[in-house]
């Protein structure tokens, strides 16, 4: 049983045999050259399909052979795991990165819902780190940052100075819900995910900081973690103009929060609510979370 699946079965006390537990959603444009690496390092940490999942890809509309490359993968991947299933979900047009996570999470069926970038630069043996933040019954979402103590991380000296400059400047604006709101590997609780897909409306990159204010507003508790990441080179993300132009959607983000009215529905808050009541096991009650994270970090 793999690290990921062990944990997931000491928060709920059991495996249920399809009853999805996590799905996963990976929003890509133009990676025809690291989806499939990044895939392989998927199944490999669900380690053979021992735990209920979905693995979304969203392509968004990318012009090179992005979405044949990760229909092939994860057909050879996941085509014979009966417990895990995968869904290839494309895009008409390019519309941004927000609008792929958007229409992944709205596909998404999973108690929990990790969504994380194509080039890997955050792996998912890092999400038992941010699991463990979710035992108090009141976090609903997970961010994982670069930004902590904890943190590991390997980037450009000009992508960090970005960085530090891109939060003072939200931070002014009222809007620093976490030191790191622009990490690629955050963990949606199934209630907070069907809020973000449908009052999200955010296209580009600054999409994070939307769904970090509806949790906020929603009174959804968020936390912060510090994981292990590695810059990837070649992305799509300009630090200065996709900088620029996040920071100016930073005040329409913040406007339409303030005058947006939410729904006081439940966003299928009792399916989310069994899974968050149940509290990891303590030290000697056979496989705890610290081995399950030592296990992790040395697959």
């Amino acid at each position: 049983m793999s690290p990921v699946t062990q944990l997931f079965v000491e928060m709920i006390g059991f495996q249920l045999p399809r009853d999805i537990a996590l799905t996963i959603v990976i929003p890509m444009y133009c990676e025809s050259a690291r989806i499939g690496p990044t895939l392989e390092d998927i199944a490999q940490t669900l380690g053979g399909g021992d735990l209920a999942a979905e693995v979304v890809v969203v392509d968004d509309g990318s012009t090179d052979d992005t979405l044949a490359v990760a229909e092939a993968a994860g057909e050879r991947l996941f085509g014979d795991q009966s417990m895990v299933d995968f869904v290839c979900k494309p895009q008409e047009r390019n519309r941004g990165k927000g609008a792929a996570v958007r229409a992944g999470l709205e596909a998404s069926r999973g108690d929990w819902v990790l969504m994380m970038d194509a080039d890997n630069s955050a792996r998912l043996r890092e999400l038992p780190k941010l699991l463990e933040a979710t035992g108090d019954g009141h976090t609903g979402m997970v961010v994982g940052s670069r930004s902590m103590p904890e943190s590991e991380i390997e980037a450009r000296v000009l992508r960090r100075v970005a960085g530090i400059a891109f939060r003072s400047a939200v931070q002014v604006m009222g809007m620093r819900f976490v030191t790191d709101s622009q990490c690629g590997f955050k963990l949606y609780r199934c209630d907070a995910a069907k809020l973000c897909s449908e009052y999200g409306v955010e296209d580009g990159f600054a999409f994070d900081l939307e769904h970090l204010g509806l949790c906020n507003k929603q009174g959804i508790g968020i936390k912060e973690v510090g994981i292990a990441w590695v810059h990837s080179p070649n992305g799509t993300v300009s630090v200065f103009s996709d900088g620029v132009r996040m920071l100016l959607r930073c005040f329409a983000i913040r406007d339409r929060l303030k005058r947006l009215v939410i729904s006081s529905r439940e966003f299928e808050r009792d399916r989310a609510a069994s899974m968050i009541e149940m509290k990891l096991p303590q030290s000697g009650d056979g496989v705890g979370a610290e081995s399950v994270l030592s296990a992790s970090a040395g697959s």
